[in-house]
């Protein structure tokens, strides 16, 4: 793998060009090599720790030249990527089978997506952006409108005639630097925030929240409400994308100002919260104790109609899905295939935080390249 892309090279220095070209020389390890890295540090073998990031570090490279462009440099995007990885191999469990790359590549995007965001204040709009922007916003606008739903970037921009690149820049200069987490009101409904993506990720817990998401989303589609209501609430809570719209990006998409946004979360909120599907006789409970933070995913698969679980299989990717069926078998049948004690031991490791390496945290590529030469 090539990791200096020749259209980059006018944007780094010499010093990040051979830094790139190092990581390039490092070798993937094999299945076994991987395995037998994270049986010593489980142990508490740190240098294994440390091997296991110079090995993987090509694919912090690859994943940090995937983001789009920003103010941040690409030494800086696998710095932070780097700090996703680190993650990856604290809550990673090899006793679960599926493929390490596959599981940290979730947080080393995460990582360089939160630090890009962070970044994006500081660069400044020209006026004519600003005018690209309003078309922009105004073409969103009215294929919603058309469409009923929010437009993907191809439709935007045939709308524009323009690239799609162009649009994903116009949407890149146009994302809000409000908090995904502002409060909304004095009566909002807490356990909303339990079914956005939680940083301490864990496999049980990610596939408990998208059975419940298919659940829930089941649920807003049947209320008696306007469709722009729907949508807000799709797009509030991560449930048309799997991303999370600010309460401006809404007004915007929608045409209407973020306090009508404010006031619709707050009422379909007051609707949802009343409706018979939160009773506490129901068959699925969906409080944030019981659900997300669970680790006995068993009493919550028999709060659930088996139905409902096969439904939500197509929403889970196949490392989901092999773990339900390592749990429960082909046919669902609800009995686990390994004891309670040894399952409640596996569960816990995913989510266990490793103390021992809090020193190891603010490590930064370049020092870890220095110590191997």
């Amino acid at each position: 793998m090539d990791l200096i892309d020749n259209q980059e090279t006018v944007f780094i220095g010499s010093s990040e060009q051979m830094f790139l070209r190092e990581i390039g020389k490092f070798p993937v390890l094999s299945p076994e090599e991987e395995k037998e890295l994270f049986i010593r540090y489980k142990k508490g073998d740190l240098s294994a720790k440390e091997e296991l990031i110079l090995k993987n570090l090509k694919l912090v490279v690859f994943l940090a030249r995937k983001m789009p462009k920003s103010n941040l440099e690409l030494v800086d995007k696998i710095h932070e990527g780097v700090f996703g990885l680190e993650k990856a191999i604290d809550k990673y469990d090899v006793d679960l089978g599926y493929k390490f790359s596959t599981y940290a590549t979730r947080w080393i995007h995460q990582e360089i997506y939160r630090s890009v965001k962070k970044n994006k204040k500081v660069v400044s709009v020209s006026i004519n952006m600003e005018e690209k922007l309003v078309r922009y916003r105004k073409a969103a606008h009215e294929l919603t409108k058309t469409l009923g739903r929010i437009p993907s970037n191809e439709e935007i921009a045939k709308k524009l005639e323009v690239s799609v690149q162009d649009v994903e820049r116009y949407k890149y200069f146009d994302e809000s630097e409000l908090s995904l987490n502002m409060p909304i009101g004095d009566h909002s409904f807490e356990e909303f925030g339990d079914f956005i993506i939680d940083e301490d990720y864990n496999l049980e817990g990610e596939v408990i929240r998208k059975i419940n998401s298919q659940n829930f989303i089941n649920l807003i589609n049947s209320l008696d409400e306007p469709n722009v209501y729907k949508i807000v609430m799709y797009l509030r809570y991560g449930f048309y994308d799997n991303q999370v719209y600010t309460m401006p990006d809404i007004a915007n998409y929608l045409g209407v100002t973020k306090q009508r946004i404010i006031r619709i979360i707050i009422y379909m909120q007051e609707v949802i919260a009343t409706h018979p599907y939160f009773s506490k006789d129901n068959s699925v409970n969906l409080k944030k104790s019981e659900i997300i933070n669970s680790l006995n995913i068993e009493d919550f698969f028999l709060k659930v109609k088996i139905e409902d679980i096969v439904d939500s299989l197509s929403d889970l990717n196949a490392n989901e899905r092999s773990y339900i069926y390592s749990k429960f078998g082909p046919n669902l049948d609800l009995k686990t295939t390994v004891g309670k004690e040894e399952l409640d031991e596996k569960l816990g490791r995913i989510i266990r935080k490793m103390k021992n390496i809090i020193t190891h945290k603010k490590r930064s590529t370049k020092a870890l390249l220095k110590k191997l030469k």
